[in-house]
């Protein structure tokens, strides 16, 4: 993890922490944060209530149970799979600035995408803030669709199709400042100006939501 921090200049989020202190934070900010999850709000009764008319009151406690069992790897996968996710969207913001032949360090993008994902992990945060006032009774799955400053806080879950809902929850706040950290990073390698850094991040986020389109239909289908 050193290796990403040398000569890396340090834009924008505490630039007296070299980039595997922010990645270290962030992993335990996001451990935190799946703690909370699972503690408050996954339980026994959200279970019943996400699965109730799909299996059994007896089969739903004995996939509650084993979930619990399991949630362990939540923990132990975090680091890794935050560390691809980095990785593929430093890859994915980079692939443009290589066709207008614009040469920033891999090391410094993954900096600026490890200052972004603190503005998602913050939204992650709010969100479970906000649904713990309502654990008390188990959760629906309108609830914990819920995302903060959204697009999606004025529809209601139920009148849209998943992949359009998921387009709206995209919209909101977080994601605004996520891809203006961004643009301020890249702004900050002076290799950029403001408005070809928006172009990028406009194109990367535009990437993000076919995919995640993709995504949901083909797992749709699945459950067809």
């Amino acid at each position: 993890m050193q290796s990403l921090a040398l000569d890396v200049p340090r834009p924008l989020l505490w630039p007296r922490f070299k980039t595997w202190h922010l990645f270290l934070m962030l992993v335990a900010g996001t451990m935190i944060n799946v703690w909370l999850q699972q503690t408050f709000l996954l339980s026994q009764e959200t279970y019943h209530l996400l699965l109730e008319g799909q299996l059994e009151a007896a089969r739903i406690d004995e996939y509650y149970f084993m979930m619990k069992k399991i949630s362990i790897w939540n923990y132990a996968l975090a680091p890794i799979l935050i560390l691809v996710k980095i990785l593929f969207l430093a890859l994915l913001i980079q692939t443009p600035l290589v066709f207008k032949f614009i040469d920033i360090p891999f090391k410094t993008l993954f900096r600026v995408m490890t200052q972004a994902s603190f503005v998602m992990l913050a939204a992650g945060v709010v969100a479970t803030l906000w649904l713990m006032q309502y654990a008390g009774e188990g959760l629906t799955q309108e609830q914990l669709s819920f995302v903060p400053l959204s697009l999606t806080n004025l529809v209601e879950f139920r009148h849209y199709p998943l992949q359009l809902y998921s387009l709206m929850a995209s919209i909101n706040l977080f994601e605004l400042l996520w891809g203006w950290v961004i643009v301020r990073g890249l702004v900050a390698t002076k290799k950029l100006q403001t408005l070809d850094a928006t172009l990028v991040v406009l194109s990367i986020w535009t990437a993000l939501l076919v995919i995640q389109w993709i995504i949901i239909t083909y797992a749709e289908k699945l459950n067809t």
